[in-house]
């Protein structure tokens, strides 16, 4: 749940503890069935869906904790294929529309 200070969800994890949400987190994956998925897996899987979906990068870094935004593309952005194939897009729509630019139909 969002409040003034913030994001909090006592409903799931009981606290904002961080001893006591790794091991909710643990019992809730092995409910599961899902031993070999580590929390850190979760931070990856939502640090890459955010760049991935267009998220602005020190809003990431922010939200994951990082001082830097250089940190934050160092550490996820390597793998991101569809943010480079997103730039290479924007690039060819710009030159193919561009005045005095020929069609080859």
């Amino acid at each position: 749940m969002w409040t003034e200070r913030g994001f909090e969800d006592s409903s799931l994890f009981g606290t904002s503890a961080p001893g006591r949400v790794t091991s909710r987190f643990a019992e809730l994956r092995d409910e599961l069935g899902l031993q070999g998925v580590r929390f850190r897996h979760l931070r990856r899987f939502a640090a890459t869906v955010m760049l991935a979906g267009g998220g602005d990068v020190r809003t990431v870094a922010g939200r994951l904790g990082h001082s830097r935004p250089t940190l934050t593309l160092q550490t996820y952005a390597h793998n991101l294929e569809v943010t480079d194939r997103r730039a290479a897009e924007i690039v060819g729509g710009s030159i193919a529309t561009a005045p005095g630019v020929r069609s080859e139909d």
